[in-house]
């Protein structure tokens, strides 16, 4: 049984993929903050701790769910790209949508060249490119919209607003597209079932208003409508992925629908 290693494993994105290859693969969570009973904490800016973990364990898979304070995030990946390459291992890069944000004016698709403009977006296109250097073709990094799940931080916080009359922020005419957390485990599970690299876009098939969806999430759950802080955004506005090509297997295409569904 290949043994696969899944760094930030507590997270949201993390726990997602860790329930969809226990049965397959042998896990090792590496925690930041959280202490486990069976795995690792190892904060980002513990390298030390990071190589000592990878020489104990040696992982055939590593897959990077981390969140931390970037220039530790660098540092960390440098650290274990280099570790990875000198072991002919693997690796899945959990990287965002937000490499294309410098232009919102119109979706994007396989065929659009990643330009960040937030600090973010930035930090993950770094952080791909000097991991692409590294390990090429035994790199794989999958680029996911907006998480959502039951249990997810934005839901959270939609349904305390509603109960408590709290102001939410909301941003009425952004078009964004969505990734279920499950989502993304089945992803993974895909790309190492094949033996694939390269970049994957994971996220729904169509794209939704910001507030239409908050809205919609609440008519599901049956809860009042929270009171929202609209911010205004400069039309037209996109935070949208909308796939040209369709060679992902049809049991892990989303649309807003198919989400709506899992996570209400």
């Amino acid at each position: 049984m290949r043994k696969v290693m899944i760094l930030g494993g507590t997270g949201l994105v993390g726990k997602a993929i860790a329930e969809h290859l226990k049965d397959t693969y042998e896990i090792i969570i590496v925690s930041g903050h959280h202490e486990i009973n069976q795995g690792y904490t190892c904060l980002v800016e513990d390298t030390e701790r990071l190589l000592d973990i990878l020489n104990r364990e040696i992982p055939d898979i590593v897959i990077s769910t981390l969140m931390g304070a970037f220039d530790a995030q660098l540092k960390y990946h440098d650290i274990l790209g280099a570790w990875l390459k000198n072991h002919r291992k693997k690796m899945i890069y959990i990287s965002t949508l937000n490499v294309f944000d410098k232009n919102t004016t119109k979706p994007v698709d396989e065929r659009t060249e990643a330009e960040p403009e937030s600090e973010y977006g930035i930090f993950k296109l770094q952080c791909e490119k000097m991991l692409m250097k590294y390990l090429g073709d035994d790199l794989a990094i999958i680029r996911p919209a907006a998480v959502w799940s039951r249990d997810c931080k934005r839901m959270n916080q939609l349904k305390d607003c509603s109960a408590n009359g709290k102001e939410l922020k909301s941003y009425p005419g952004l078009m964004f597209t969505i990734t279920l957390a499950d989502q993304v485990g089945e992803y993974v599970d895909y790309i190492l079932e094949n033996n694939l690299s390269g970049v994957f876009h994971a996220g729904s098939e169509d794209m939704v208003d910001y507030n239409k969806f908050e809205l919609m999430v609440c008519d599901r759950l049956s809860i009042p409508y929270p009171k929202f802080e609209v911010v205004e955004v400069e039309q037209p506005a996109y935070q949208a992925f909308l796939p040209t090509v369709r060679d992902i297997p049809s049991g892990i295409r989303r649309t807003i629908a198919d989400i709506l569904d899992s996570i209400c």
